[in-house]
């Protein structure tokens, strides 16, 4: 009765492991999920960015051939590009930044599922030892 009571005991004991683990697990994925949709909304900013860079370039090919005023409209395009090219790499640090952190994610998912596949194999080993207890 008692070899019984302990193995009850180290059952429950476990089931809340187990529980914890899938707990975790869940709030990793919830994490995960995060990670994945800010690389997803800084990659749209680094297109937009490339894109408007690209445009900014095709007009200020456009405003040199206009020489007087155009010489002012460079100007003002010139340092739009710069604001778009630092933020072009911030967007592009981010990415990576979260490209790491997604990676990091995903490492610590891969990890806790096998974490929680031997907590099920071990509890299902007990289970089978207890019910042969018995």
């Amino acid at each position: 009765i008692l070899n019984m009571a302990v193995t009850e005991k180290h059952k429950e004991h476990q089931a809340e492991e187990l529980k914890n683990y899938e707990s975790t697990l869940a709030k990793q994925n919830a994490e995960l999920q995060e990670a994945v949709e800010s690389f997803r909304t800084c990659n749209r900013k680094l297109l937009t960015a490339e894109q408007n860079i690209i445009d900014l370039k095709l007009e200020l090919s456009m405003a040199k051939e206009n020489h007087k005023e155009g010489e002012e409209k460079v100007q003002r395009h010139e340092e739009k590009m710069s604001e778009l090219t630092k933020q072009l790499h911030q967007t592009q640090i981010i990415s990576q930044e979260n490209i790491k952190d997604l990676a990091n994610k995903e490492e610590q998912l891969v990890i806790l599922k096998t974490e929680t596949e031997t907590l099920q194999e071990k509890y299902r080993c007990k289970v089978e030892e207890v019910e042969y207890l018995k």
